[in-house]
Formats: structure tokens, sequence, C-alpha cells
């Protein structure tokens, strides 16, 4: 039985395209990957490693068992990551912020490529991808995490390359190969994030609804199975830490309870909220009108293959956020709801938006025109916050900033130890270690500097607790990251009143 998802086929127009066509589609994807890097090495330098990636630097610079009785009681973060991150350490012979951060670069860029160079895979959709990967390698969120040494960049790379994957069904279904790789890539995929085996669960169930050949649905579902019951040592190493934490809730109730805005502002990201009144609602109706439009057309598309990418796309940029969301909420209140855990939601939704697109378009007369003046605006979407975050930079608060500030001879102390400490002592390179403020506050010195976060309501009252047992405030300054947003850190040279020691910050 001919598989029927097949892509519609191949015209004799199409057959004798000329070589120099080809061309031009591989000059300009060139040109859209050189921009996805420029755009993720621009003002790196001046980018502060964070709490969170230097978590991940401490599990791979321990030794492998040490490092994964780490990841075991963290709790938030399978494995796999680590590993390569470890394995990538290991063949560059040393340790810096470039070298931390290249998995995730790599990765970044290597989504933007895989969607650009999925048009020559599917000629049918060739111009969607490339619009699709012209937004990602602009979009000021993507290019955030792919300059952070975490799982998300990487774990959107293999989202990609699952989705393209299930988009190959209808030519190599009849494989054994096929589907050994597919199982594989669900597997890698689990094992980087836990909401990885929710996209895997939306690709099968896109498939089994797609109109696909009932035993390409069957073998999807036994490659999901396989890659289930590959992730079951995992899940029972973890049952003991899980238990000892009393689950997920507790180790993440720093986490606060997204609400409807937070739910609309995931979407708007994908293109970009400019710093407009009412920008978030603004962006999020254009990008939902364009995926209407593009699922109306589908309607009366008699093509399966383009219902099964459509299918895929759907199920994956809208029920991972909607259904993240609808576990934060009581009764259940699990705290894993975030623009992190959902980058790969982007991948899909840029997708269904540039289709849109294209088939908008279809609808003006000058069609080309319709098409390059429509994909220029929603650039440009993209590109008002992305150049504002390179206007402002840097992005991330910066630590490097504040550890050339703070005089040598003055002890360092932070009441956010894992946040401010951590990035602090790897900047400061044991030229003096910044320490946690202790309980007893009779072991401090007279004179040092403690930094803190003046927004967050538990540092800023053990600053004032320290004020009111005889430190003074003698001399501070604040540091921000780029956008100004009210999240800051201060660095406070405190002395007590029987200190008569000159301020050295």
């Amino acid at each position: 039985m001919t598989c029927c998802t097949e892509p519609r086929p191949i015209d004799s127009q199409e057959r004798n395209r000329k070589p120099s066509s080809n061309l031009i589609w591989l000059a300009a994807i060139s040109g859209v990957i050189l921009l996805a890097i420029l755009l993720r090495v621009w003002g790196l330098s001046l980018e502060s490693l964070e709490g969170d990636g230097l978590f991940s630097y401490r599990v791979v610079s321990a030794k492998i068992p040490q490092g994964m009785a780490i990841i075991r009681n963290d709790l938030v973060h399978p494995p796999l990551y680590y590993f390569l991150l470890r394995a990538w350490l290991a063949i560059v012979g040393h340790v810096s912020p470039a070298a931390l951060r290249a998995v995730s670069l790599v990765s970044g860029v290597a989504v933007v490529a895989l969607i650009a160079l999925a048009g020559f895979l599917f000629p049918e959709f060739r111009v969607t991808t490339f619009i699709a990967a012209c937004f990602l390698a602009a979009n000021n969120l993507h290019i955030f995490y792919s300059q952070q040494v975490r799982s998300y960049a990487f774990y959107t790379l293999l989202f990609a390359c699952l989705l393209t994957w299930s988009w190959l069904i209808g030519r190599f279904g009849g494989r054994f190969a096929f589907w050994c790789l597919g199982t594989a890539v669900m597997s890698l995929l689990v094992y980087t994030h836990y909401v990885g085996s929710l996209y895997t669960a939306c690709i099968i169930v896109a498939v089994t609804l797609s109109p696909v050949p009932r035993r390409a649905k069957f073998h999807v579902w036994i490659a999901g199975v396989v890659a289930a019951c590959s992730f079951i040592p995992w899940i029972l190493a973890e049952l003991g830490p899980a238990h000892r934490h009393h689950g997920v809730q507790d180790n993440l109730s720093w986490e606060s309870l997204p609400t409807v805005y937070d739910l609309k502002a995931i979407w708007a990201n994908y293109l970009g909220i400019p710093a407009w009144h009412a920008a978030t609602t603004g962006v999020l109706l254009i990008g939902c009108a364009h995926i209407v439009f593009g699922i109306f057309y589908c309607r009366s598309e008699r093509s399966s293959f383009r219902r099964l990418f459509l299918l895929t796309l759907i199920c994956t940029a809208f029920i991972p956020p909607c259904l993240l969301f609808v576990l934060s909420l009581k009764p259940i209140s699990l705290p894993v709801f975030g623009a992190r855990h959902l980058l790969p939601s982007i991948v899909s939704y840029l997708l269904l938006v540039a289709e849109g697109l294209v088939q908008l378009a279809h609808s003006f007369r000058a069609r080309t025109i319709a098409l390059v003046m429509g994909s220029t605006a929603l650039l440009a979407l993209e590109l008002v916050p992305t150049s504002a975050a390179i206007a402002n930079e840097p992005r991330r608060m910066p630590f490097r900033e504040i550890a050339a500030a703070t005089p040598a001879g003055l002890p360092l102390y932070t009441t956010w130890p894992y946040g401010i400490g951590g990035p602090m002592n790897f900047y400061e390179g044991g030229r003096n270690a910044v320490r946690d403020i202790p309980a007893d506050t009779s072991q401090l010195p007279d004179d040092f500097v403690v930094i803190f976060r003046p927004g967050v309501p538990r540092e800023e009252q053990t600053f004032e607790r320290l004020t009111q047992m005889g430190w003074r405030d003698v001399e501070n300054r604040d540091f921000y990251n780029g956008s100004h947003t009210g999240y800051f850190a201060r660095a406070a040279y405190l002395r007590h009143e029987r200190a008569k020691v000159e301020s050295g910050l």
C-alpha cells in the first residue's frame, strides 16, 4: 500500500529546476545561519554566567558518582546534557565561559539551520521553513537560552529533529532503521528534559490523528513505548531523592504560580514583545491570526502530508503550554510552567505563523510582494526586542563587573549563595571568596561588602537586620542587567559603628 503521507508529486518544472535555483536558496540559508551566529555571539563576553549555569559546571567538574548524586538530588533535569557537556570539556581540555556555552550555542544555531534546510526535504514548504528560520534566528528568547549553560537549546534541537523525523514517515516508514532512529531521538529527548516526554506524546498523538497508514500509527506507538521504557531506570533512580524532597512541588516551591498573562506571553515572546503598551496581546493576536488563516486554508487541502505537517505543529505549539499552565493551578499546583521548559514550542509556533503568512500572500495578486512585505514586518517585530537587548547589554546580571568592582581587601558576603555567591566566586577566581551571611551575625567582621537584591523581601530584610544591629551602609553601588526591569544587585560596604576604617568601595 502506498503511504498517504507522501508529499505532492514533483512536477516536470520542479524536476528540471536549474541548479542555480538551489544555489540561491543555499546562499539565502547561509545568510540566515550567519545571522543566527552573529546575534548569539554579539556581546557574549559581557554576559556573565549565572547560578544555573554554574550549577551545570559544578555537576560536570565533580567526579561522575558525585555529579550523578547532585543531578538526582536536584530533581529538575535528567542527566544527558550534563554528560554531553562533560564530554565536550574533556575534548577542549579547559574551562572558560565560552567553552561552557559552546554546546548551547551550537545547538541554538543548529536548530535554525535544521529548519531552514528542511525545505530541501519538503519542497512545498521551502518558503515556510525559510521564513520560520529567519524568525527564529532573530528571536530574543531563543538567543537568550542559546547563550545559557543549560539544556534548553539542546532540548529544542532534539525536538526539532523529532519533528522533522515525523514528517518523513511517509517516505521511510517501511524501514526498520527509520523507526530505530525515531525511538533513539525520543529517548534522548526525555533524558534531556522531563517535559520532552510531553512533546514526544504530542508527536505520537498528531501522527495517530493524521491520515497515515494504520501500520505507521502502530509503529509510532511502539517507538514511544520503547522510549518510555528506556527512561524507567532513571525514574527508579529518582524515587529516593523525590521522596526525601517531598516531590517536585517542594523542590520548586520558589517558583511563582503563572497567570493568564504569563500564558499569553509564552506565545507572544515567540514573535517578540516590543516595549509598547498592550504589546503582548497585540503580538499574540497577530501570530494567532496568521495561524488561523493557515489552518483554515488546510480545510480544503487534500494533501495528506500538509495535514500531517500542520497537526504535528498545532499539537506541539499549543498543548504543552496549555497543559503545564493547567497543572500549575490549584489543586495540583505543579510549578513547572516557564518559557525555558516550553522552548521547543517556539519551533512549531513560528512554522505555523510562517505557513499562515505564505497562504495569506497567495490571496493577493502580487504574491511575492505581499510575502516579502509580510515577512519583513514580522521579522522587524522579532528584531525590536532583540536590538533593544543588544543596545542595553548585558541581558544578564553583570557578575563579572561586580567582581571587578569589589575591593580585594574587604570580605565579601551575600544573601543569596546560589545565584550571587556562585557566579561571584567564579569570576573572583579565588581572589576573594564570597560567603553566606551566617545565622550568628557576631561572626561577621566589622567591615565587609554584602551583595544582595533589594527587590527580594527576604534579602532586603536580612540587609535591614544588619543595619539595625550596628552596621552602617557607608557606600553602595547598584548593578543592573540591560533591561533595567527592576531586578538588580546592590554591593553595599557595611562598617560597624565601632570601626574607624575608610571605605574602599
